[in-house]
């Protein structure tokens, strides 16, 4: 998921064991979201529902209230949990924040580890547009999308990450590692939820 891709590959810059650790976790969440995207939908909407309403209302709450992190940990806590809810039980609703976010999470991401020089709103605009641009069209082309979104930001998120854990620095290795992982979960994806879909309609 590439929210999560994005806190482990943060957590994995860090010095010492546990950055290690979270880089590992987040690199295998970034396979699973890459080959097994539409088949754990549910799973990753309610997390990625979770995590904005958290991010959001923690944000907002810190705002108001900076000295008291505790409440503010709760309040983001019991709305994370009312968003995920939500996202889980109104599917489309669900979709747009699945894609979005995780376009909007990988695309960040992978243009900061790329060109660290970058004024910091260029990649918070591009990813942010992004994430719209591809909410909007999961909704609209739900299947197909959703495989697509999937499959491309757990490719980008995991070869990124790759890249960071190993220390090295070339961008043009990272973009084909990138394209052949996502290539390699995208194809899975259209050939194992479409087996899944024949034999439901057999059955």
């Amino acid at each position: 998921m590439s929210v999560m891709d994005a806190a482990g590959s943060l957590l994995g810059r860090m010095e010492g064991g546990w950055g290690g650790v979270a880089a590992g976790i987040g690199i295998v969440i970034a396979l699973l979201h890459c080959f097994l995207g539409y088949r754990l939908l549910k799973v990753w909407i309610s997390v990625i529902g979770f995590l904005i309403g958290f991010l959001v209302s923690f944000g907002t709450a810190m705002h108001f209230l900076d000295d008291k992190t505790g409440i503010c940990v709760l309040i983001g806590i019991a709305l994370g949990v009312a968003v995920a809810f939500l996202a889980y039980k109104v599917y489309l609703l669900g979709v747009f924040l699945l894609c979005g976010g995780m376009t909007m999470a990988a695309v960040y991401l992978f243009m900061t580890g790329n060109w660290p020089g970058l004024e910091s709103w260029i990649p918070l605009l591009v990813s942010g547009l992004s994430g719209v641009l591809a909410g909007v069209l999961s909704v609209m082309f739900t299947k197909p999308l959703i495989i697509l979104t999937t499959g491309i930001n757990g490719g980008l998120s995991a070869g990124t990450m790759i890249f960071e854990v190993l220390g090295i620095v070339n961008p043009v290795a990272q973009w084909i590692l990138c394209a052949v992982i996502a290539a390699a979960g995208t194809v899975v994806q259209f050939v194992t939820s479409g087996k899944s879909t024949g034999r439901r309609r057999r059955r």
